[in-house]
């Protein structure tokens, strides 16, 4: 193999592959990305742990064709140092890749492109078209709530699915707050949990492509394509809870509030509440809403001015709960629905109607 390319050009060909590869490797050959020049002018590289497989393909002139696999992360620390302006050279003899940029040279021993693991293909039941900044979108909103807890590993990823009415929608929980986007569009999916890693991980692809990309499922393999990009991911395999039974049809109040404002003013009080459940009273009334937080090192007050429809109420929340859904605002109008101090509230954003959030509230 032997080709020449601008820096940019390789540092973005190995730029998602490499997220992929994890820090520490039982498989020594799982640390290596997989280089593959074609004699059509086309250079891919190819990256997996076994559960997610990340391929990015650019047109680079191609002196001779070849594959090998190199380490991944020093590949990455040796691309990166090189100046953005300089032009690289990869040479491989059939056990040394030379990478030659200026006055550097650099020898990284490989492994062959032979014994590089790649995901098993299989059939897809579903395959589609989703733009790829709504795809993005539906995620980011979402992925916030997705549970870290190991033991209910289904809730370790969104939840991507067909509504009753056909529409796509994306939703995650970590059992204390839930997050939904709906899509109303023609896309057809097989009802899948992305993994939180692969969730992470399309979010930052689909960040740097525009158009649709090609989404594909079945009930093991979720795969999507775009221009440049393919990733290949196994799902999670477990059962999604019925979340439609938790998230309320109706509240008896409305509370309208500045995301900013509200997230501020939560922040301050916060600073002193009680370090384990990080729980905020809001004692809301007529146009004002009191945030009250008590702990070990002392009690905070702060208001703020809000919209409200109904009768005087305390409730409490935990805060970090609360100030990750309004990030999610952008800036926003944020609706609460509240019933009872021990009633789930119902979170939608004025700037975003797709979404809609539930929030359990906390003992005070």
């Amino acid at each position: 193999m032997k080709l020449t390319l601008e820096q940019p050009q390789l540092a973005n060909l190995i730029n998602s592959p490499t997220s992929v590869v994890e820090a520490k490797n039982t498989i020594p050959i799982l640390g290596h990305i997989k280089l593959t020049a074609n004699a059509d002018n086309t250079v891919s590289a190819m990256a997996t742990d076994l559960d997610i497989e990340a391929v990015t393909i650019a047109d680079i002139d191609v002196e001779a064709p070849g594959e090998l696999t190199v380490p991944a992360k020093p590949f990455e620390a040796i691309v990166k140092r090189i100046p953005k302006s300089a032009m690289v050279a990869l040479e491989y003899d059939g056990s040394v890749l030379s990478i030659k940029a200026g006055r550097s040279k650099f020898n990284l021993q490989t492994l062959p492109a032979d014994d590089f693991p790649k995901l098993g293909n299989n059939e897809y039941t579903n395959t589609t078209q989703i733009d790829a900044a709504d795809f993005l979108h539906m995620l980011s909103k979402v992925k916030f709530a997705m549970s870290t807890e190991e033991t209910r590993y289904y809730l370790n990823g969104v939840y991507m699915h067909n509504d009753e009415a056909g529409d796509l929608v994306a939703v995650a929980t970590d059992g204390a707050r839930i997050a939904k986007m709906t899509y109303a569009g023609s896309v057809e999916v097989a009802g899948v949990i992305i993994p939180r890693k692969t969730v992470d991980r399309l979010a930052k692809m689909l960040d740097h492509v525009t158009g649709d990309v090609k989404l594909e499922t079945s009930e093991t393999k979720l795969r999507v394509t775009g221009d440049g990009f393919s990733l290949t991911s196994k799902v999670v395999d477990g059962t999604f809870p019925d979340y439609s039974r938790v998230i309320p049809d109706s509240c008896k109040a409305t509370m309208k509030v500045d995301a900013k404002e509200f997230s501020a003013a939560s922040g301050r009080v916060a600073a002193v509440a009680d370090a384990r459940s990080k729980a905020v009273k809001l004692s809301v009334s007529g146009d004002e809403c009191s945030l009250s937080g008590r702990g070990d090192v002392g009690e905070a007050v702060s208001a703020v001015s809000v919209e409200y429809d109904g009768e005087p109420l305390e409730i409490g929340f935990n805060s970090a709960f609360t100030a990750d859904f309004m990030a999610q605002a952008e800036g926003g109008m944020v609706s609460l629905g509240l019933s009872a101090p021990m009633d789930v509230a119902l979170v939608r954003f004025d700037e975003c109607p797709e979404f809609v959030g539930a929030l359990m509230p906390c003992r005070m």
